[in-house]
């Protein structure tokens, strides 16, 4: 097809209204095939062989851990050339790069493996114990005497500080009427969870609070109450029902509460109030 034919086709493509639905996803699909089989033709009039394809399953790009134990990808050479692999793992703090050999953080390493031509071939490399931070992974690739160039990088980060969590304004050992005031401070963006439990005392059985009544199956999932958060700040959620003042009994209550942070570190926190009974007074006879 010639160029002429190809603007056409792009005009007429861009001429159909958005709103006319499945023909504009029909037509979009057809405009990118033919932006993808351009690419590839003009490789091919330059002499170029097609590029080595290689991704990064894990890290994934962007990611948060709390631990990594192996990069793994896969990489696919074109028939009639064997590829050859880069890999460079880099702590973007220091600047050094992992050397598998020494086992040790050094200026410039790379590990290389081969990729058979014609063959999808799956990889995975062990890595060390890494600390908290970001680092980089990067993949060269070359074919044959070509030089190698970067055909897959990701950034990730290790995370294993637990975020901290606590409860503001209640605090333990204090008396109130309702839990109206649950909710407190933490110190990162978390999923917040709590739970309010009351505490066996006199021979009663513990119950807990499902979001709808008092049950005494420790194992019902409805007890984990969803939390919210802003900024620095977490409570209950919109959807998630506490108590009314008439469902509290007089007693000791448990109130528990985790945050889990995008690497899965987990902090938790947990406080005991209480309400009181009510108070008889005996009048003095006149």
């Amino acid at each position: 097809m010639n160029d002429c034919g190809k603007t056409n086709i792009v005009r007429w493509l861009l001429a159909i209204h958005w709103k006319r639905g499945l023909a504009w996803l029909l037509a979009e699909t057809v405009l990118l095939s033919l932006v993808w089989v351009n690419v590839l033709a003009s490789n091919e009039r330059n002499g170029q062989p097609n590029l080595i394809g290689t991704s990064i399953s894990s890290p994934p790009h962007a990611s948060v851990l709390k631990s990594l134990h192996e990069i793994s990808g896969v990489t696919l050479s074109p028939e009639g050339a064997s590829g050859v692999i880069e890999l460079r793992l880099r702590d973007i703090r220091s600047g050094n790069y992992w050397d598998w050999q020494q086992e040790r953080w050094v200026p410039d390493a790379c590990i290389q493996f081969s990729a058979p031509e014609g063959v999808l071939t799956p990889w995975s490399i062990a890595v060390p114990r890494l600390s908290t931070g970001r680092y980089e992974v990067e993949c060269r690739t070359s074919l044959g005497p070509q030089s190698g160039r970067i055909s897959a990088r990701h950034v990730f980060c290790i995370d294993r500080t637990a975020p901290t969590i606590w409860f503001y304004p209640l605090h333990d050992q204090q008396t109130v009427t309702d839990f109206g005031d649950i909710g407190g401070e933490l110190s990162e963006a978390a999923e917040v969870r709590f739970t309010i439990g009351r505490v066996n005392e006199s021979g009663q059985r513990a119950s807990y609070w499902n979001g709808g009544s008092w049950t005494a199956a420790a194992e019902d999932t409805k007890l984990n109450l969803r939390g919210a958060t802003a900024r620095d700040f977490w409570f209950p959620s919109a959807e998630t029902k506490l108590p009314r003042a008439s469902q509290i009994v007089p007693g000791t209550y448990l109130i528990s509460v985790s945050a889990i942070d995008r690497a899965g570190n987990e902090g938790r926190a947990a406080i005991t109030v209480s309400k009181a009974g009510p108070t008889l007074s005996a009048e003095r006879p006149r």
